[in-house]
């Protein structure tokens, strides 16, 4: 399957570096513009279906690039931050380095959110099914940064750390092959 992943353009709480996980936060009006942007560059791209999580900031910059409703699907949500959800980033990072890494990863984040293995878990098993579903095809998903870290750490053999080592702006669009199932990668992009 070619995968074409697309990160929603940009809400306040991106704009204002704040954690907002699953919290159903909608595009602000430069969001907006940079799905109209994007729309221009991408409207030559050829698919054969197109997913989104479904919450509003995915789902809205889906419709302006694509003038279309794609298939909600919740797996391609944001992970669960629990009560960390409007943190400033900083401070959510540096409580989480705080931790050793090991006792980390199946720690709930927040306290009441999902843990790295959880989410981990949660992509690999829906990239796998569509994998499964849409052999041979393309296959557009609007999602979030952490499902786009996610797909990247298994396809190019990154660890947790390093899937973290680079910039992730709103709008990115970057395409995968997916040639392996991503669930048997789950303990390398893990560590």
């Amino acid at each position: 399957m070619k995968l074409i992943l697309i990160r929603h353009g940009e809400t306040d709480s991106n704009a204002h570096k704040l954690m907002m996980g699953q919290d159903d936060i909608p595009l602000n009006n430069i969001g907006r513009q940079q799905a109209r942007d994007k729309k221009i560059k991408l409207s030559d791209i050829q698919f054969d279906a197109l997913y989104s999580s479904d919450l509003s900031r995915t789902v809205e910059t889906c419709q302006i690039i694509f003038d279309q409703r794609p298939i909600l699907d919740q797996r391609f949500r944001e992970v669960d931050f629990g009560n960390a959800n409007g943190m400033q980033i900083e401070d959510f990072i540096a409580e989480v380095n705080s931790i050793p890494h090991a006792l980390h990863i199946d720690r709930k984040m927040g306290e009441t959110g999902e843990s790295p293995r959880e989410f981990h878990e949660r992509i690999y098993r829906a990239i796998d099914s569509l994998s499964e579903k849409h052999r041979n095809q393309t296959v557009v998903i609007v999602t979030h940064a952490g499902v786009f870290r996610r797909v990247d750490a298994a396809v190019t053999n990154k660890t947790f750390a390093e899937s973290f080592s680079y910039d992730l702006p709103n709008l990115t669009v970057q395409e995968f092959d997916i040639v392996e199932p991503l669930m048997p990668k789950i303990e390398q992009t893990l560590r």
